[in-house]
């Protein structure tokens, strides 16, 4: 009997902890969509730089995402990106100068993604094989970066969550 509550414990302590880290922080409210895009194409535009970030930052960081590691700061125009893993997947998070989360992006499997998307993506394309898929919120948009193959031949789609194809690309 012992041994069952202890086993019960562990079993219901594991599947809280993974709960738990999966979840992610929330998206800050400070600014709309729109202008949250501006900030991030002006990060493109620009050199991101390595950086060595604000103990602000540092710390906001490390409370969103406590299991962080192979931590890369960079910094342009008024966002840093931070690239790092949780327990092997590759995840980029924004953050403006005041430690606002304004965008993450993370590597998701093909069964994370909603039979909406999945459904959209293989009508178009039938016979292609899923090979890396992105979550992306930014704001209060979800959308997901969907690379699939077939053969020679690569695709890249990206799709907000309502299932609007928002780009797509080709590659023989």
């Amino acid at each position: 009997m012992k041994t069952l509550r202890l086993g019960l414990l562990l079993l219901l302590t594991s599947l809280s902890f993974l709960y738990a880290s999966a979840q992610h922080p929330s998206m800050s409210k400070k600014y709309d969509n729109n202008e949250i895009e501006k900030m991030v194409q002006a990060f493109k535009m620009e050199y991101s730089q390595n950086v060595v970030p604000t103990e602000l930052l540092v710390q906001k960081f490390r409370k969103d995402f406590p299991n962080a590691y192979d931590i890369e700061w960079e910094k342009a125009a008024s966002l840093y990106e931070i690239e790092f893993e949780i327990r092997g997947s590759d995840y980029q998070a924004y953050y403006d100068e005041q430690g606002h989360l304004v965008m993450l992006i993370y590597d998701i499997y093909q069964s994370d993604l909603p039979d909406l998307i999945k459904k959209q993506i293989t009508s178009k394309y039938p016979n292609y094989r899923f090979d890396d898929i992105e979550r992306i919120i930014k704001g209060t948009d979800v959308s997901y970066n969907v690379e699939m193959e077939r053969g020679d031949v690569d695709v890249r789609i990206i799709i907000k969550s309502d299932g609007t194809i928002i780009s797509q690309m080709e590659d023989y």
